[in-house]
């Protein structure tokens, strides 16, 4: 795109209603950049998010004292500033070059740098359809951008007063205390996982410099965006910080217990009303013993531990409750005609789905309102769904979860899903008992998931999680699931049984992950499932026990460079007698395959062979494993590259 250039802005919209004057709301979140040194932008407020200059973002001279310039590879970024339904964002920039047509945020919400996902940016981006020219503004973006935008961007070389507002009254655009654009777009802000300035999460920077940053949680009003244009004293309050050599959070408050906060009203037996009287730094909640129904799910910032007594403290899910959908509803839309809504509850979690509509693209929320059989959520729906197709509202979701959150801990705590056997009927891996999504060095340690009514435990994207002593029994999907391109995660010591999946199953992209000394045993498919599949790399699968499992011990699929040693797949291919091997190496390649024993000491054996590699494999290396009493071959190998030595059978 072409910019034109305003010096000073002349453009002038006759736009008819300018935002209603509420006052003057106090910031969430002041950047001044005022630091001596270092390599933090102190947040100036209590509820503190400090940003990093990244990638050679350097302090020059600002407008209000010092400011930081971006581009040719510098950026700022901090952690997410979590969803927001209404806000603004404020700022003063100097851009030092035009803004092209690549999209970038002065201030930006979304992943982080080169993660590729940006959720809203005040800066360039596309337009609602893929013929519309990247235009100035502040848009956001659930399946497709919108918002408030021009076709030029604000002059070179000029210091530039940008101040934008989402939620109740749409989206305003101002320029230099002047509205310029303004949408019903109505869009939340959504919870995310960074804030950056001078870049996008698809890893492109933009030279300019910037100074005085503000987040509001309610909008700026049109008099309050005039008189900070006009009058820029307000700068100085919050003062700037020196410094924060350290900050030692609060005297009262950093550990809170669910007793507390118990009430027949609680949608969560007072968890969530705990959780939310931890100050900002974080702390920790213990929940007693006790049996707690949960009707929707309890979400876990960063830096918070959730603990129970192990055993004792058990959280259940209600009784179930689930009607069909009667009209066809789009992307978006939020009320949803259902045939029967009488056993649902305002307050509560449901999800909707239908066929081909499962997983990512199901929606779970919770009900705002109820009007006779017409349910309204709070958020629109991921993927349009059919009654043509299956679609369904059930009170299902996740009861504990997390997005983008990090260092946080949920470690002692039973969930009874309270499913019987057979454990059958509508499943989506979203709705796990523990389901956490792009969240980066968390623990779950010593908890029990049984009876569940689909996965146990699952962690997709982010990485640095950390899963042991966990005992999963009896869920309807897969124990353990490990997916969408988590790295660097550790799987240790954990006990995954009868489930009617996998006992633990890789879906796609997992990296540099370790599964080691689990139990895996009598699960309906595999011990260990689909390593390989969708791109999983350079993981090691070691010293596991895959007993009596319905199909394969350990299944290594359609992928290459991963490591299997010194596991034991004993008595496995139980649904298929003579089927499957204790581990079968499948369209894979460049792997290691050592040290494992593949056994079968049955009277009436099942398992087919010991290692077993086909249909495309080579260049796997298979060496050293003992694998004696199966129904077929201990080893036997199809790639003609393949080095099978040293095995026993």
């Amino acid at each position: 795109m072409d910019c034109l250039s305003w010096s000073p802005w002349v453009l002038t919209l006759g736009l008819a209603c300018a935002a209603a004057s509420w006052g003057d709301p106090e910031p969430a979140h002041v950047w001044h950049f005022d630091e001596a040194e270092g390599d933090l932008a102190l947040d100036c407020t209590t509820d503190f998010i400090d940003l990093t200059l990244m990638g050679g973002a350097r302090r020059v001279e600002g407008l209000f004292g010092a400011a930081v310039q971006t581009g040719e590879g510098g950026y700022l970024q901090g952690e997410g500033l979590g969803p927001m339904a209404t806000g603004a964002v404020e700022c003063w920039v100097k851009p030092l070059e035009e803004m092209g047509a690549s999209q970038f945020g002065i201030v930006g919400f979304g992943k982080r740098h080169g993660e590729r996902n940006d959720y809203a940016l005040l800066g360039v981006f596309p337009g609602v359809t893929q013929d519309d020219p990247v235009q100035f503004g502040f848009g956001i973006c659930k399946t497709t951008w919108d918002g408030a935008r021009v076709d030029a961007g604000p002059s070179l070389n000029e210091w530039h007063h940008i101040v934008a507002n989402w939620g109740r009254l749409g989206t305003q655009l101002y320029v230099d205390g002047a509205l310029v654009a303004e949408e019903d777009v109505r869009f939340d802000l959504p919870d995310h996982a960074a804030i950056f300035l001078g870049a996008s999460s698809w890893g492109r920077t933009y030279s300019m410099i910037v100074d005085e940053v503000r987040i509001y949680r309610d909008n700026l009003s049109a008099e309050a965006v005039s008189a900070h244009h006009a009058d820029r004293s307000y700068v100085a309050s919050p003062p700037a910080l020196a410094n924060r050599m350290a900050h030692f959070g609060p005297t009262e408050g950093a550990l809170v217990t669910v007793a507390d906060y118990a009430s027949p009203d609680s949608l969560t037996c007072g968890i969530e009303e705990a959780i939310a009287a931890l100050p900002r730094e974080g702390g920790e909640v213990y929940i007693p013993p006790g049996r707690y129904l949960l009707r929707r799910s309890i979400w876990v910032p960063s830096n918070v531990t959730l603990r129970g007594a192990g055993g004792a403290t058990v959280l259940l899910r209600p009784t179930e409750v689930q009607t069909r959908v009667t009209a066809a509803a789009e992307t978006g839309e939020s009320v949803i005609q259902v045939e029967d809504a009488s056993g649902l509850e305002v307050g509560a979690d449901v999800s909707v789905y239908a066929d081909g509509v499962h997983g990512w693209h199901s929606t779970t929320a919770h009900i705002e309102a109820i009007d006779g059989n017409a349910v309204t959520l709070s958020r629109g729906l991921n993927k349009p769904v059919d009654p043509d197709k299956n679609a369904g509202m059930i009170n299902y979701f996740p009861m504990i979860t997390a997005e983008h959150r990090r260092d946080f801990t949920v470690r002692d705590l039973t969930i009874d899903g309270g499913a019987g056997k057979p454990n059958e009927g509508v499943m989506d891996f979203t709705w796990a008992a523990l389901h956490f999504y792009d969240c980066r060095d968390l623990t779950i340690e010593n908890c029990r998931v049984r009876n569940y009514i689909c996965d146990g435990i699952s962690v997709q994207a982010g990485r640095g999680a950390t899963i042991s002593g966990c005992l999963i029994e009896n869920c309807r999907g897969h124990g353990m699931h490990p997916g969408t391109g988590l790295q660097d995660s550790v799987w240790i010591n954990n006990i995954s049984r009868e489930n009617t999946w996998d006992g633990l199953f890789f879906c796609m992209r997992v990296m540099h992950s370790i599964i080691s000394n689990n139990v895996l045993a009598d699960n309906g498919h595999c011990g260990i499932g689909h390593i390989g599949g969708g791109g999983d790399k350079y993981n090691v699968v070691s010293n596991n026990t895959c007993v009596r499992n319905g199909r394969w011990g350990i299944h290594v699929y359609a992928g290459t460079d991963n490591v299997v040693t010194g596991n034991l797949c004993l008595n496995n291919s139980q649904a298929e007698p003579g089927r499957f091997p204790g581990i079968g190496v499948i369209q894979t390649t460049d792997s290691v395959i050592t040290g494992n024993r593949c056994l079968d000491d049955q009277e009436t054996k099942t398992q087919s062979g010991g290692v077993v590699e086909v249909d495309k494999s080579d260049q796997n290396l298979i060496t050293g494993n003992q694998c004696r009493g199966n129904l077929g071959p201990g080893v036997s190998t199809s790639g003609p590259n393949t080095e099978a030595s040293g095995n026993m059978q």
